[in-house]
């Protein structure tokens, strides 16, 4: 529960403009608290935090969508670790001199004793945002395909 607390000032603080490491300090300080450790992750926008590498603490930045964000590669070299959701694009990272760690967005825990796909007949599936600005093709395309694939 703390730790929420501490999230909602820091969002508080940076009201979604884009800032310096050593103005988010100095904001974060303003309300009473200073981190021992930062993460940032993608939020599918261009990062507000302009310089990474003067966060004057440890430092990890996730990365869910790399592969329709390069930036992200050069970006993640201003933290201590970049952890990237698309197991794939770890050697991206990791090509670039970056201390590099797989995430994935979700995990059930324990591994299933057979692979996930063989107790399901599902043989198309999306997950992801419809309707953003970032893909406005997405939705289209999907629509597009339903019709032909009932």
């Amino acid at each position: 529960f703390q730790v929420l607390q501490y999230w909602a000032r820091a969002h508080q603080a940076c009201a979604g403009h884009p800032v310096t490491a050593a103005r988010l300090w100095q904001l974060l300080a303003a309300r009473g608290f200073l981190p021992d450790a930062f993460f940032y992750a993608d939020n599918g926008n261009l990062p507000l935090l302009l310089n990474p590498e003067d966060v004057p603490c440890p430092s990890a930045f996730y990365s869910i969508d790399t592969y329709c964000n390069p930036w992200h590669i050069p970006y993640a070299r201003g933290f201590d670790l970049a952890l990237a959701a698309q197991k794939d694009h770890l050697q991206l990272f990791m090509g670039e001199g970056q201390s590099c760690r797989w995430l994935p967005l979700f995990y059930p825990g324990e591994p299933p004793s057979m692979p996930l796909w063989e107790s399901r007949d599902v043989p198309v599936v999306f997950v992801g945002t419809l309707g953003h600005k970032n893909n406005p093709d997405r939705q289209p395309f999907l629509q597009g395909f339903k019709r032909r694939h009932p």
